[in-house]
């Protein structure tokens, strides 16, 4: 291994990447009898097997995480949550986002501009040697994508 030629950190993550053989690092007596204790411990545990829930419960649960049929939101005031169908809870925020009191309209997108700046001043970083080629690749924001909205209903 040529570690102690790396300047960088990519240089000593490419370097030693899949390099270390687990069998090779010395284990002490202690570890691999506390390795043992707990597998023995691990065998020896008894696990309680009742469920809060019947078949009927479970089987709702499951098609609900697979069909999402609804929307769970949370209520407004901290009074819990509230169920809404998704058409509901569409038009529910595409009336709120339309409604001048509360948002500007704006003619066109400040994420371009952001995203623009920012993927140049990394791209400078780059040509002044500041940062690697292989961390500009990461770092570069190919589609960047605007937070979550949710509606309080």
């Amino acid at each position: 291994m040529k570690i102690n030629n790396c300047d960088s950190l990519d240089c000593f993550f490419k370097e030693t990447r899949n390099k270390i053989d687990p069998i090779s690092i010395p284990l002490q007596k202690e570890t691999i009898e506390f390795k043992f204790e707990l597998y023995k411990n691990l065998l020896n545990l008894k696990y309680d097997l009742n469920f809060n829930l019947n078949k009927e419960q479970f089987s709702a649960l499951n098609k609900y995480v697979k069909e999402k049929p609804f929307k769970v939101v949370e209520c407004d005031k901290n009074i819990g949550i509230g169920l809404i169908s998704h058409e509901n809870y569409n038009k529910l925020a595409i009336d709120h986002l339309n409604k001048p009191e509360f948002y500007l309209k704006i003619a066109n997108d400040p994420l371009n501009d952001v995203k623009e700046f920012i993927n140049n001043v990394l791209r400078e970083l780059c040509y002044r040697k500041d940062i690697s080629k292989s961390l500009l690749k990461k770092l570069l924001i190919d589609n960047g994508q605007l937070g979550n909205f949710r509606v309080l209903t």
